[in-house]
């Protein structure tokens, strides 16, 4: 077992629906979250007491590998075992792990891309990545 298998929390970037999937999926599997966002840390920590604790209503959501239906989660990053480590916890979560590149490109995840929030499968979620345009 290397050290990296043995991380056992997690940090959050973003409090709205994702993140709140995300983290409930996480404390379910037994990992510590710290969850950060951009707004009012006060409204952040009052989202996170009441959305993170009972993960079993988003438990159905979360689907073993190969599935049919299984739903997809955009990652993107710099090195290449860190990319590969976050999508082994992706897919442990319950969810196609969909890498799109360096870091950069995850700003093809932002409000007002097509990608943003999406709720779909791994071949449409390529497609919404794709169709994003970014600002130079």
């Amino acid at each position: 077992m290397t050290a990296r298998s043995t991380v056992r929390t997690i940090g959050i970037l973003g409090a709205g629906k994702v993140g709140t999937v995300l983290a409930r999926l996480a404390v379910v599997a037994g990992y510590r979250v710290l969850v950060a966002g951009s707004g009012d840390p006060a409204k952040i920590a009052l989202t996170i007491e009441v959305l993170t604790p009972g993960a079993t209503a988003v438990r159905a959501e979360a689907r073993p590998t190969g599935t049919p239906g299984r739903k997809a989660i955009a990652i993107a990053g710099d090195d290449e075992a860190d990319v590969a480590e976050v999508a082994t916890l992706v897919d442990g979560l319950g969810f196609d792990p969909v890498p799109i590149g360096p870091l950069a490109e995850g700003a093809r995840l932002e409000p007002g891309n097509p990608a943003f929030g999406a709720n779909v499968q791994a071949a449409e979620l390529r497609l919404l990545t794709r169709a994003a345009v970014l600002n130079p």
